[in-house]
């Protein structure tokens, strides 16, 4: 027997850009808008740049997460620099 699916209202999708990804960041928004009936865009921000302008934009269906809200004391201690560079792509 199969497992219960969770039931949403709309599509979930979940993406972490930078300020240097913002346009790769907005045409997947502009194309979810263009797409998909009913979506929630979940945007983990990875700089202050990109929240920032995210903020005043203000497009629909987006949920802005701050990565700085995120980290703690011991995830900073561990946190290696190259490591989000090579998450992000650069």
């Amino acid at each position: 027997m199969s497992e219960p699916r969770l039931k949403f209202e709309s599509e979930h999708f979940v993406t972490l850009f930078d300020s240097f990804f913002l346009p790769q960041g907005l045409a997947l928004h502009r194309s979810l808008m263009r797409n998909c009936e009913k979506f929630i865009l979940w945007i983990l921000c990875i700089d202050s740049e990109v929240y920032d302008l995210l903020v005043k934009v203000n497009l629909s269906n987006v949920k802005l997460l701050k990565l700085s809200d995120y980290e703690d004391k011991e995830l900073l201690a561990i946190k290696k620099p190259d490591l989000l560079a090579s998450i992000v792509g650069h």
